[in-house]
């Protein structure tokens, strides 16, 4: 494994795009966010209840729902994906 260097962000993630499947057709989540958290440094998300804080989470951590899908855009952490 590559080792990343100090410019490369903690975490990067480039217009990424969820929605979730539902009875009532495709909910969408998160739509084009963009962020980078450079290392050492710590970010705090605020929002509304339902604003996408927590699937944000989930999908940089790679623990999505089976009802879940990507729209697009990338997510790196420590510079892989």
């Amino acid at each position: 494994a590559k080792e990343a260097g100090a410019s490369t962000p903690a975490l990067a993630v480039a217009n990424y795009s969820l929605a979730y499947r539902t009875a009532a057709g495709p909910f969408q989540a998160l739509k084009d966010v963009t962020l980078a958290i450079p290392r050492g440094r710590t970010l705090g998300l605020v929002g509304e209840s339902g604003s996408g804080k927590t699937s944000l989470a989930w999908a940089a951590l790679r623990y999505l729902p089976a009802n879940a899908v990507e729209g697009g855009g990338s997510i790196l952490l420590s510079g892989e994906d």
